[in-house]
């Protein structure tokens, strides 16, 4: 089994990260630093209301790229015997699994990484980041052509006395070859500028998280 801690470690300190912008979220109840290059997507689509998305604008290979910001219920730990950090990661593990099972016509998935987050908020809080990879074919599309590596980086921010998990999601989705398809099914081994990317949505996702702020605590009440 193939360790990919220490790889995605180094491949966020070899990345360049993007200029950013501070952004509110949910009638500037939430400020927080998003990249550069990103429009909101209400602009044009319906979001549901407990959502913010943002979706790449320009034509380059993050042209793909979404960034989800989401406000669910706590999920609440069934077993009694589980510290509160594992209760949490368990939780983190429940989200990522329930995002990536809407990609409905996965070949492979693989969870890469589960680490802590720094976070600074008023009241307590945790925050973590899990990464996986999967490998899928874009509908309606010619298989050897069209295939691509969907990259997930998640941040969960847990608010216990608000019973709110705060979920942020960085979607990737980057094209791969047959021979890579192979590679990854065969000895989970993934390709070196996919690893590079995984690094940059880390990165992001870091500073993401160091820079949230909630400015209205009331959007929590129930």
């Amino acid at each position: 089994m193939v360790s990919y801690s220490q790889v995605l470690q180094e491949a966020e300190t070899r990345v360049t990260l993007p200029e950013f912008k501070l952004v509110g979220l949910f009638d500037d109840s939430i400020k927080v630093h998003l990249p550069e290059g990103f429009v909101d997507a209400s602009d044009f689509r319906q979001i549901p209301d407990n959502q913010e998305v943002f979706v790449a604008t320009d034509s380059s290979e993050s042209a793909d790229d979404s960034i989800i910001i989401e406000l669910v219920e706590r999920l609440e730990s069934d077993d009694p015997n589980e510290s509160s950090a594992q209760a949490d990661q368990t939780a983190v593990r429940a989200h990522y699994e329930e995002i990536s099972s809407i990609n409905s016509n996965i070949s492979r998935a693989k969870v890469l990484g589960l680490v802590p987050l720094e976070v600074s908020l008023r009241q307590p809080s945790a925050a973590y980041m899990i990464t996986g990879t999967q490998i899928a074919e874009k509908w309606g599309t010619n298989r050897s052509t069209d295939l691509r590596y969907l990259v997930l980086t998640l941040a969960v921010v847990r608010l216990p006395q608000h019973s709110t998990d705060v979920l942020i999601s960085f979607n990737s989705a980057v094209s791969c070859s047959e021979e890579a398809l192979q590679s990854f099914t065969e000895n989970d081994d993934i390709d070196s500028s996919v690893l590079l990317r995984i690094g940059l949505l880390q990165a992001i996702c870091r500073k993401v998280v160091e820079s949230l702020e909630v400015v209205n605590w009331d959007l929590f009440v129930n």
